[in-house]
């Protein structure tokens, strides 16, 4: 055996040995001696074995104490690796419990073309079909079917009826309020959920619901800041200024400078529901307020809160009149660039005018200009209306400079300073069933210079290239049923099938544009952040993504706009995910590595977590912990049987280094392979106490929001004092890290996912027994497809972002963070789906790689395969997310935070 030096690990070039293989990682001819008891343990050499994503992430906390224990994130141990590469993928070093199938199974992985042809023309007719859609589809389109259509409860998971009221989907999901009980499981982490939770449904004395929605029920779009608590009901925009001083960085806004984009007549209230068009969605989300006074419903009003919106877009059904209001001052309105608009007063106490306004006819647009914020913000209209603006007299008394010991009177119930209405009288086409779309954007927050937060040294800033950029493309806009689509091939190609190995995929985000310019040849605009620039590709005769010089800071970095209405993203995958770390330790820390190993490898867990006894976090991080001991302490014995002939060639300052780490292996006293069975039966125990049904700490399925929550466990000192179905779970959400409210799913089941993984590289039967169990975990975090009834589509990932989102629906005093979602552990996440990705890899394996003569298992072996397909994925964008905007230190690129 020839090995090239220590270079040749990263390329994926040497080759190795592990004890009881009769072959090198590049023959396809391993011999693997059965032996009988299903205990036994056989050790053979993988067809394939490979590099794995580098990360650095912060950790959680409870770090691993000894060298070899961490259980938090696999790829980022320094613990010796050994990578080998061949053409196929499938399987990687490990310790294996075979059954007599798995020795079939694995011999078919070396065997020729002509006896795999021979094989082939054995498979019956479905079986064929099933084997096709393997190597065919397997690696390419990340398909929107379900990894299983199974429901919990078929699978022994009791179905949860009894959720308290406070913790329920409130009447803001409309005819969806029942969830998952009528097929539409709810979002529970996503972006901008602080607009569907924490909101106040008591109509008040006056049915106007009043306190529907408070300022903590708030969103950031990037760039706007947008709430529904402005001086009138609709959708209030504001820019905010970023601010950072030491390790704090915040988007700071004052408030009464928001702009509000609604109505004021009479029977629309504060209250509003989700669109019922726009669930579910990644990118962003509908509301809808209807007129309680109006049978008739095209007595409503609309809009699409996205990520990455240049302007704000409200939809008027036919007579409904648009307004738009400020809680500061304006300068006379200018229209079309031609005509300044003379307002007239208003009484704040009764809505009616005491001097009333010109009607002007706007054809283009108009100009907003509010002194006290320096702003400047453009108007657009779907087709020519009249308006009228009308300013609040007590407002404007408090704007002038009064004599001293005189007060301003009171501006009573409307805080409106500012309104801007359409004219119903002169509307064109407010007779016709047509509905009015009305968009508003900033321009300009430094028009004079006066503004001191966004002002560089008191200087006006000419905007007029970036408002000529608003006004050519304002007829385009989004809508809330905006997608994200995924293929591991290039789109232009169809989405066709691409090499298993693939080392980039496409991420899609299909704006679902539509446009009131009648067949307007502009393109959609909107935002992207730096790591969405960086990736942006052209789709030809469909969308340009070209990245223009117009930017905005944000809390990320500078957004700029993109024009297109389907962006097309190449993320690269990083290697091949590994059990194994991607290089091998130095030879002097081998000892280090031997002496920790002999003291974990009789690692056990506490009896209570044995038993199922306890928080779904903590017994995840052990279980991991065990499983990676036990990785470790495969990947030393392996080189321990490594030979250290002269086939090392040691010429070379890399092949000497190796050669010392083989014979410090060999000298080292490692775990014997009985100690090894007994850590992976203690592991198999330890995992499968969660999916059997038989922990104290039943999980259960919650049939409102729609998931996999654990019931709980009031922990007394030795047990669990309550018994399913008291579970606390879902009333207490500081129990178990607020799982019965979602918080943390994607940190507490990766551990197990990532344990299962290990168990049943192991222990192939067992995978198979325990695939669809195990899957409930993966279904629940990263289900891929609408179509699951059960789950909500990729639970915590903010695909705009990213990153993934921790927090779930937990709220403080009835309402929900003011700061909206968070995630504090970026490592956890990474893990979680680095687990997934593995987890399909040794599915694949436990079910033949699509070349069992029984169908069931080839269907099996695709579904993980896209398993393998998601996590892989997901653990890339959330790595690359983490390195641009979570770890800041990289002098390599440009400043986030100005």
């Amino acid at each position: 055996m020839k090995v090239k030096g220590l270079s040749a690990f990263k390329e994926g070039e040497t080759r190795a040995l592990l004890p009881g293989s009769a072959r090198d990682c590049n023959t396809g001819n391993t011999g693997v001696a059965p032996t009988a008891g299903s205990g036994d343990i056989h050790v053979a050499a993988a067809p394939s074995c490979y590099s794995s994503f580098d990360f650095q992430g912060g950790q959680r906390g409870g770090e691993a104490e000894s060298l070899s224990s961490s259980p938090s994130s696999f790829y980022k141990n320094a613990f010796i690796a050994l990578v080998c590469s061949v053409a196929s993928l499938v399987t990687v070093f490990a310790v294996y419990h075979h059954s007599p199938i798995d020795v079939a199974r694995e011999s078919t992985l070396g065997v020729s073309l002509e006896s795999m042809l021979q094989l082939r023309a054995k498979l019956s007719q479905k079986a064929k079909k099933a084997h096709q859609a393997f190597l065919d589809g397997a690696f390419s389109t990340i398909t929107m079917e379900p990894l299983s259509v199974k429901s919990p409860a078929e699978l022994g998971i009791p179905v949860y009826n009894d959720r308290p009221e406070f913790s329920r989907p409130g009447s803001v999901f409309g005819p969806a309020q029942n969830g998952s009980q009528t097929g539409t499981p709810l979002p529970t982490n996503e972006w901008y959920l602080n607009l569907i939770v924490g909101l106040d449904d008591s109509p008040g004395p006056d049915n106007q619901y009043k306190h529907f929605a408070g300022e903590e029920n708030r969103v950031y779009t990037i760039p706007y800041i947008l709430d529904t608590v402005g001086s009138i009901v609709g959708i209030r925009l504001h820019y905010p200024n970023t601010l950072s001083y030491g390790t704090v960085v915040q988007s700071v806004l004052v408030n009464e400078h928001g702009l509000t984009l609604g109505t004021t007549d009479d029977g629309f209230t504060r209250r509003y529901q989700v669109d019922e068009d726009s669930l579910p969605s990644k990118l962003g989300i509908g509301l809808r307020w209807k007129n309680q006074h109006q049978r008739q419903s095209h007595h409503y009003m609309r809009s699409s809160v996205l990520r990455g919106m240049p302007y704000g877009t409200m939809e008027y059904g036919p007579g409904v009149v648009p307004t738009i209001a400020s809680e500061i001052v304006a300068e006379m309105p200018l229209i079309d660039g031609l005509t300044q608009l003379q307002c007239g007063t208003l009484d704040p106490s009764s809505k009616e005018t005491l001097a009333n306004s010109t009607s002007v006819l706007v054809k283009e647009d108009i100009e907003l200009y509010f002194p006290q914020s320096d702003v400047t913000w453009l108007v657009f209209f779907s087709r020519p209306v009249y308006v009228q603006c009308y300013l609040n007299s007590k407002k404007l008394m408090g704007s002038i400079s009064l004599p001293p010991g005189v007060l301003p009177e009171e501006a009573h119930d409307d805080p409106s300073a500012f309104q801007l209405r359409v004219d119903p009288t002169y509307d064109i086409g407010i007779d016709t069933d047509e509905s009015l779309l009305v968009r508003i954007a900033l321009a300009n927050n430094c028009t004079t210079g006066t503004n001191v937060h966004f002002c560089d040294k008191r200087k006006a800033r000419d905007q007029s290239s970036f408002m000529s950029v608003l006004r050519e493309h304002s007829d385009v806009y989004p809508t809330s049923s905006a997608t994200v689509k995924y293929a591991l091939s290039n789109p232009e190609d169809g989405l066709t099938p691409e090499i298993p190995n693939s080392k980039s995929a496409y991420l899609l985000f299909d704006w679902a544009a539509k446009s009131f310019g009648h067949n307007s040849p502009k393109q959609l605009i909107m935002y992207a952040l730096p790591h969405h620039t960086d990736i942006l590709r052209q789709l030809k005769g469909q969308s340009s993504n070209e990245v223009m010089e117009h930017c905005s800071h944000s809390l990320h970095g500078e957004a700029c706009l993109v024009k297109g209405g389907v962006w097309a993203m190449e993320e690269e995958l990083g290697g091949l995910p590994n059990f194994m770390a991607p290089r091998p330790s130095s030879h002097y820390a081998i000892p280090a590595l031997a002496k920790a190993l002999s003291k974990d490898i009789s690692y056990s867990l506490p009896d209570n977590y044995m038993r199922g006894a306890g928080d779904t976090y903590f017994s995840g991080k052990m279980l991991a912990k065990l499983g990676r001991i036990i990785v470790i302490a495969q990947e030393l014995r392996g080189l321990a049987e490594t030979p250290d002939d002269d086939s090392i060639d040691i010429s070379t300052a890399d092949g000497k280094e190796l050669l010392s780490i083989i014979r410090e292996c060999k000298k080292a006293s490692l775990p014997t392979e009985e100690e090894v069975t007994n850590a992976i039966a203690r592991l198999r125990s330890g995992v499968e106490v969660w999916l059997s049904g038989s922990s104290e700490s039943l999980f259960t399925y919650d049939n409102t929001w729609g998931g996999l929550v654990n019931c709980g466990c009031l922990f007394d000192g030795e047990g669990c004092s309550n018994v399913y179905p008291d579970c606390p779970s879902y009333s207490d959400p500081g129990l178990n890290f607020g799982n019965g409210f979602y918080n943390d799913h994607h940190f507490h089941y990766g551990y197990h996912i990532y344990a299962a993984a290990i168990v049943a590289q192991y222990d192939r039967d067992w995978g198979r027994r325990n695939f669809e169990q195990v899957m409930l975990f993966i279904r629940d975090i990263a289900n891929p497809s609408e179509s699951d009834v059960y789950f909500p589509t990729f639970r915590q990932k903010d695909w705009y972002l990213g990153n993934s989102w921790a927090s779930g629906i937990a709220l403080i005093g009835g309402r929900p963070y003011l700061n909206g979602r968070n995630q504090e552990s970026s490592s956890e996440a990474i893990a979680a789906y680095e687990g997934i990705a593995m987890y399909g890899s040794v599915m694949m394996k436990a079910f033949g790689n699509g070349r069992s003569i029984q169908a069931s298992d080839n269907e099996n072996a695709y579904t993980a395969s896209r398993i393998y397909n998601i996590g892989r994925f997901l653990a890339a964008t959330e790595i690359r997310s983490t390195d641009r905007y979570w770890h800041v230190y990289s002098p390599k690129r440009e400043q986030i935070y100005r």
